[in-house]
């Protein structure tokens, strides 16, 4: 029942025999370096029930990025097939029936899953994987920026036991600790709060 992201790219086998329901992943990186890209990829690549919150990214430039994925191509490529009125959508048809995509924004941290659970009424079938883009996006708490983002982080452990499912969080790196790409990350090096860590 794990999900075992090796079977998409090998590697993970050395960081993790995979992961169980109730299970947080936080991915932290610095601004630009393609953890959307690399979120979208994961989803598209593990065929289980998923539900995508994106806060970040328009709905457009998601699609275009799955159909990137799924035909392998380019920005300028996608452009081209829709100029020329000639999508190829056969490829997203198939994986897109296991995936779900939100994009509101105003999406609070408490009511996710409730929508995961309406989801899988809806669907009938049990979501495995709750991915959201990205933590400082995400709509929850009071007070400070430290506060909210705390609050939220802290919630998001609520959230992968109450779905049964893995939850999977983009963030991003701190000022401070390696946000010009040039050193290695830990795991205190989160954006906002020391609740990431956590």
């Amino acid at each position: 029942i794990k999900i075992d992201l090796s079977k998409w790219l090998p590697k993970f086998s050395k960081v993790s025999r995979g992961l169980s329901a109730g299970e947080v992943v936080i991915v932290i990186a610095g601004s630009g370096v393609g953890k959307t890209a690399f979120l979208q990829n994961l989803l598209w690549n593990m065929p289980v029930p998923s539900v995508f919150f994106s806060y970040e990214l328009p709905e457009i430039l998601t699609y275009e990025r799955f159909y990137q994925i799924a035909n392998k191509c380019t920005g300028e490529v996608v452009e081209a097939h829709y100029k020329l009125e000639t999508p190829k959508s056969d490829n997203l048809k198939k994986s897109f029936c296991d995936l779900s995509l939100l994009f509101d924004s105003d999406i609070n941290i408490d009511d996710i899953p409730a929508i995961v659970a309406n989801i899988e009424t809806q669907r009938q079938t049990k979501i495995k994987i709750v991915a959201i883009d990205y933590l400082g996006f995400v709509k929850g708490g009071q007070g400070s920026r430290y506060e909210r983002v705390s609050y939220i982080a802290e919630k998001l452990k609520d959230t992968a036991k109450k779905t049964n499912s893995v939850v999977i969080c983009l963030a991003q790196v701190s000022r401070q600790e390696g946000a010009k790409g040039n050193e290695d990350l830990e795991i205190t090096s989160g954006k906002d709060s020391g609740s990431i860590e956590n």
